[in-house]
């Protein structure tokens, strides 16, 4: 045996119990070790980019065919909603679509009817940012509850407040941007599943159609007899 063959023995024999330790560690053991130095800890949310957002631009803009994409693929989910909030959503618009539909079978402009359509679409709106409130509250949530996420769920109502303070003509506007701006707002944020965007897309959407159609019957159809006493009273009395 020569001395390079002699010193390979005795290095094998040096290290004989290291290697036998080590190969009788489990497999899973020996391959976790040899791939843990290429592991990553998990990133962590940035709120800056999920606050709005379909896509991962940072400011309000964002890209259109994005979120028009994303807009139709989650209509596309509303057949997949639980049937307790389809059944509820849906027939939350019969007092938007009962208004109007009444009025277009008469053909007769009915104030109270009006007024009273705007205080349940007020009542909608005030609704609607609850829902961003709650969104925050579980650990853990896409949403964390900042300034901005709460400051935003209470301002719904506040902007349905105003919308009942101001005539009748200027709190239908007011009513139709406000539910319009939620919308769009909770269509384009992290957070909620397909299904609940899609139907806020679809609720929304007749909401504000069933308000602008009585705005346009005010304008157009006749008052109800009701009606012209009370505005020639409201008339007489600014006089």
């Amino acid at each position: 045996m020569g001395s390079r063959q002699a010193w390979a023995v005795a290095a094998v024999a040096r290290h004989q119990p290291a290697c036998r330790a080590w190969w009788r560690w489990p497999t899973s053991a020996r391959l976790a070790s040899a791939h843990i130095s290429n592991l990553a800890p998990p990133p962590r949310p940035d709120w800056e980019t999920r606050r709005l957002h379909t896509s991962h631009i940072k400011k309000f803009w964002e890209d259109k065919k994005t979120t028009s994409l994303a807009l139709v693929d989650a209509v596309k989910q509303v057949r997949h909603s639980p049937t307790p909030a389809l059944a509820l959503g849906f027939s939350g618009l019969v007092p938007f679509m009962a208004v109007p539909a009444y009025m277009m079978t008469t053909g007769l402009y009915e104030a109270e009817l009006a007024q009273a359509q705007l205080y349940y679409g007020a009542s909608i709106l005030s609704f609607l940012g609850g829902v961003r409130w709650g969104l925050t509250l579980p650990e853990g949530s896409s949403q964390p509850p900042d300034w901005h996420n709460l400051g935003y769920s209470v301002a719904p109502s506040l902007v349905a407040w105003l919308g009942l303070l101001a005539p009748h003509t200027v709190g239908v506007l007011t009513l139709m941007g406000g539910l319009g701006l939620a919308g769009y707002m909770d269509i384009a944020m992290w957070g909620y599943p397909g299904w609940f965007k899609g139907m806020r897309f679809c609720l929304t959407f007749v909401a504000v159609l069933s308000l602008w159609t009585t705005l346009v019957f005010k304008m157009t159809f006749s008052a109800t007899k009701d009606s012209a006493e009370e505005k020639g009273v409201v008339k007489s009395v600014l006089e």
